[in-house]
């Protein structure tokens, strides 16, 4: 093994140790979140090599209702708010190494009734944590680097081909069909598949989808992803990516969360403030959030019809 392995393996373990301190803080509190990423990864697909998959943070899917006892049980174990994205994140910074946990409330892609599916049909894992199930987890996989992130670098094309390795004999290929296809990513999810190799490939064949031209889904959805894949936009491109997915497929239900979040969002992403001063935010978070989106459409075709390609073209 070499110095960048070893000291991975190093890292994995001691944040896996401080995970599994967090779980049962959780459970103690009647909480159990669902690993996802990096965590739930490393302990199933990459069978607990800790060598294998860098992780920089800890992502957990919170059930509805119990995330404010997590942050309690977090700040009781000297974890602290760590910025001010909206989302709930916390730090701790121990012995030479600081640990990034991620709270999430739900998966930008599914309503309240599909996100209640998904936990109902979470594994266990090895070592005894919650997992999403292998359907859900390739399309999560996809759906997280080909829409939120606009990319298939870095470690999301092996996290496929080792989930598809692993579980691809015992997969539930209808569901995963259903679910791409009901929740409008069908597209991201072909694209996906198409850059896994060898693996991709037979999945695509399971699924019944070509392994080249138009994948399933709108065309122009479909044209838009491979075309945010193909060039490299601006920061936060994600985020139209989404827009255009919609939650449960449905476009307006994204807009509608994007531009008038929950109290508890407000209070994360401005502060705790007074009533009047978050009342004052939830009016002005809509105007603010259009202008950010024309501004990065407007940067985002800069970019993607630059002199130089309308030359080769």
């Amino acid at each position: 093994m070499g110095p960048g392995r070893a000291s991975t393996a190093a890292a994995n373990l001691l944040r896996l140790r401080v995970v599994r301190e967090v779980l049962a803080a959780g459970r103690a509190r009647g909480v159990e979140p669902i690993l996802l990423k990096g965590a739930a990864l490393i302990l199933g697909p990459y069978a607990g090599d800790l060598s294998l998959r860098p992780m920089t943070d800890v992502d957990l899917l919170v059930p509805p209702g119990g995330m404010a006892a997590l942050e309690a049980a977090l700040q009781e174990m000297g974890f602290r708010a760590a910025g001010r994205s909206g989302e709930a994140a916390y730090r701790r910074s121990d012995p030479g190494l600081c640990h990034y946990l991620d709270l999430h409330e739900g998966l930008w892609y599914l309503g309240p009734r599909s996100l209640e599916a998904v936990l109902a049909r979470a594994v266990r894992l090895p070592g005894g944590a919650l997992g999403l199930a292998p359907a859900d987890e390739v399309l999560y996989l996809a759906a997280h680097a080909v829409v939120r992130h606009a990319r298939l670098r870095g470690p999301w094309r092996e996290d496929l081909r080792r989930v598809l390795a692993s579980h691809g004999p015992t997969l539930d290929w209808g569901l995963l069909r259903g679910e791409a296809r009901r929740l409008n990513l069908a597209p991201a999810l072909a694209l996906a598949l198409r850059d896994a190799g060898d693996a991709g490939r037979r999945a695509l064949a399971r699924l019944g989808w070509p392994a080249s031209g138009h994948p399933p889904g709108p065309r122009w959805l479909a044209r838009l992803l491979d075309l945010a894949l193909s060039r490299e936009g601006p920061e936060g491109t994600g985020h139209l990516l989404q827009a255009a997915v919609g939650v449960d497929g449905d476009r307006f239900r994204y807009l509608a969360r994007q531009l008038f979040p929950g109290g508890r969002f407000l209070e994360r992403r401005y502060g705790r403030r007074g009533a009047v001063s978050l009342a004052a935010a939830a009016v002005l978070r809509p105007v603010a959030e259009a202008g950010h989106a024309a501004r990065l459409a407007w940067r985002w075709a800069r970019a993607t019809h630059s002199p130089r390609e309308a030359m080769a073209r």
